[in-house]
């Protein structure tokens, strides 16, 4: 079994890993075309200082029902299922929150 410690998802076991930084980015870009393309989010709003935000917060004002649309299109996107203690836990309310899901699971798939 595979092992892996993601803090901020740019961590392995506490070694910055640039695969992981890389791959982090890719889901991050991945995550903001879904809300720029299909939620008419303001593409100006998706930069690295709001990726901790809460996205039915202030800055990005997402509805119950644009939370639900996304989280559709992430787990079709990227063919995964998302834990329902995960949203529960309000791992799925920023977008850094959602590519650190995305990458843990994948973690998870390669064990």
């Amino acid at each position: 079994m595979l092992n892996i410690k993601i803090i901020n998802g740019l961590t392995v076991n506490g070694v910055i890993n640039k695969g992981m930084v890389d791959t982090m980015q890719k889901y991050i870009n991945e995550i903001t075309n879904i809300m720029v393309g299909k939620l008419k989010v303001n593409a100006n709003l998706c930069i690295a200082e709001n990726y901790d935000k809460p996205l039915t917060g202030k800055v990005f004002g997402l509805s119950s029902i644009d939370l639900m649309y996304l989280f559709l299109e992430i787990e079709e996107r990227f063919k995964m299922r998302i834990d329902t203690e995960k949203i529960l836990n309000y791992e799925f309310n920023t977008i850094n929150g959602i590519a650190e899901l995305i990458l843990g699971t994948e973690a998870k798939s390669l064990t």
